[in-house]
């Protein structure tokens, strides 16, 4: 009776060591996905972003001044952040409600509410922070644009007080539905908007 229980023992105390060996395997190769900062990771895309795109219109002041970078502006700055885009793997843009390139208006109902929310804490002199949204294909992430330097104000300025009138005949013909005139400094101009795809 003894020499029948002992292979049932064994094959038991076997079957339980495999089931013990699978899952301790098991939990030592499931790796967590990663989760990614978007908020940093957007911030420093963001502010590369800035800083390509101003000091590559700073050099056309340089070389010609506001009507220059105005033609500059509207034959580069879209390159530039497609070549930048390219080369991070993540879309960059920038949205702004009064947009003076067509393809930098709001995207859909939820940015414009957004747009219109940084610009009454900025108005109200809240600070206004950068915000992600996770979406099904990765996130959004916006940083928002101010008036920060004098010189933007040639170009962006009050027309005929900032703007001379060269540069307004220039924004004029390259954008003839331009709506980004008018600012003064530290006013709430727009906001990055960097797309990150799974």
């Amino acid at each position: 009776m003894k020499k029948n229980i002992f292979p049932f023992v064994l094959i038991f105390l076997l079957l339980n060591a495999c089931h013990s060996i699978t899952e301790n395997h098991t939990e030592n190769t499931v790796e967590e996905t990663p989760t990614i900062n978007y908020l940093a990771l957007g911030d420093s895309i963001a502010v590369l972003a800035q800083q390509t795109l101003l000091s590559n219109v700073q050099e056309a002041m340089k070389n010609g001044g506001p009507s220059y970078a105005v033609g500059f502006c509207h034959s580069n700055a879209d390159k530039i952040m497609d070549k930048l885009s390219s080369g991070m793997n993540v879309k960059i843009q920038r949205v702004a409600l009064k947009n003076r390139n067509e393809n930098n208006a709001p995207g859909d109902e939820s940015e414009q509410k957004l747009l219109e929310y940084y610009d009454t804490q900025s108005k109200t002199g809240n600070p206004i922070k950068d915000t992600v949204f996770t979406i099904a294909k990765g996130a959004l992430y916006f940083k928002p644009i101010k008036m920060a330097m004098p010189t933007c104000l040639k170009c962006h300025g009050k027309p005929g007080v900032d703007i001379d009138n060269k540069t307004l005949a220039l924004l004029k013909e390259k954008y003839p539905n331009d709506k980004a005139t008018g600012y003064s400094l530290n006013d709430f101009r727009g906001a990055w908007k960097i797309t990150f795809s799974k």
